[in-house]
């Protein structure tokens, strides 16, 4: 291996650390710059991207770091914050792997963290190497489901998604084409709020959390429509029933937030929306559909994303307690605090611990 430098990514070496981004395969959005911004500006915590360069000056592995600091309880890192969003070491070889998570560690210890998480990615499978490196206290589960565009021609697009498609997908599909529902793509601030309204109620409804509002109004500032995102709406008689938010990044479509009017969900308006925007990608030159993450108990929405001609694979959040006070502060004040950020798995701690 050529000899290399750690360094904290800067201006200088913005354009390097995308490119080298977009070269992997391995990649998805959350490396990303555009990524990097609406996370800044949304949380507006502090980060820092390690970036591995070698003797070349040639970008050869990185690693991204938000720290969210409370005066109380102190620092919390994740790579990376927001809604699992995945982060840990992109990289050319096990060497720099090792030399990004020697920094990693370096850094957290630095900043004092009382936990540090890395939220591992499904796309590369290094899993032995982050229980090796990081020593994690917790290690927490995750299903991410991936449905990988055949190659098909325009004209045929539609049958060859159709053949990996579960009977009961495509049965769904045809029932709401019958239901004469209207699928388009909308941008509009009005359709913006729809979205998150829905959203909001849906995730109500289940006892999730929804996004925050400013979350969805800033996309249009961090992101340019059609290029690296689209909204779908769904409408029954003029009447609007379900959007869907999706995101691209180097051929990978990710499956970001889908919303249902509830009394419009029998009609099956989101399953038609992903079958278009589907079709959309791959015209797009997309290569995969990525679900997301799910829970290991969260049966109902694995057996939807399952039927859609999907790849399975794991990953892991990695999580790391410097300091075992953290263990004992109030969940509740846990979450407002550390408001989008991952502190710890609740359900293998003790309360009482």
């Amino acid at each position: 291996m050529k000899a290399l430098d750690i360094k904290v990514l800067t201006d200088e070496y913005a354009d390097k650390y995308e490119k080298y981004v977009c070269s992997r395969k391995d990649s998805l959005m959350y490396w990303s710059l555009k990524y990097r911004k609406m996370l800044t500006d949304f949380l507006g915590d502090e980060s820092e991207y390690l970036i591995a360069v070698d003797a070349d000056d040639h970008v050869i592995g990185c690693l991204p770091i938000f720290y969210r600091k409370d005066r109380d309880y102190g620092v919390v890192a994740n790579s990376l914050p927001y809604y699992g969003s995945h982060g840990g070491v992109l990289a050319d070889d096990e060497g720099v792997r090792n030399f990004l998570l020697d920094e990693y560690i370096h850094h957290v210890r630095a900043k004092s963290c009382v936990a540090s998480t890395i939220v591992g990615s499904p796309l590369a499978n290094y899993d032995e190497l982050y229980r090796k490196k990081l020593d994690p206290t917790y290690i927490d589960e995750r299903i991410e489901l991936m449905t990988y565009f055949p190659y098909s021609d325009e004209l045929t697009a539609d049958e060859t998604l159709m053949s990996k498609y579960h009977y009961k997908v495509r049965n769904v599909i045809r029932k709401a084409v019958k239901n004469n529902i209207e699928v388009k793509l909308d941008h509009s601030t009005e359709t913006v709020e729809f979205l998150y309204n829905t959203h909001r109620e849906n995730m109500v409804a289940v006892g999730g959390l929804p996004k925050e509002k400013r979350f969805f109004e800033m996309i249009n500032t961090c992101y340019e429509a059609g290029l690296d995102y689209d909204i779908y709406v769904a409408y029954m008689q003029g009447v609007k029933i379900a959007a869907m938010l999706v995101f691209y990044f180097n051929g990978t479509v990710e499956y970001y937030t889908p919303a249902i009017v509830s009394e419009y969900r029998n009609y099956q308006p989101l399953s038609l929306m992903i079958y278009i925007a589907m079709q959309d990608a791959m015209k797009k030159g997309m290569e995969k559909w990525n679900w997301g993450g799910t829970g290991l108990t969260q049966t109902s929405l694995y057996t939807f994303k399952s039927r859609w001609g999907t790849t399975e694979t794991r990953y892991y959040y990695y999580t790391k307690i410097w300091d075992e006070n953290i263990l004992k502060v109030d969940r509740k004040d846990i979450l407002q605090r550390f408001s989008n950020y991952y502190v710890y798995p609740f359900n293998q701690v003790n309360v009482d611990d």
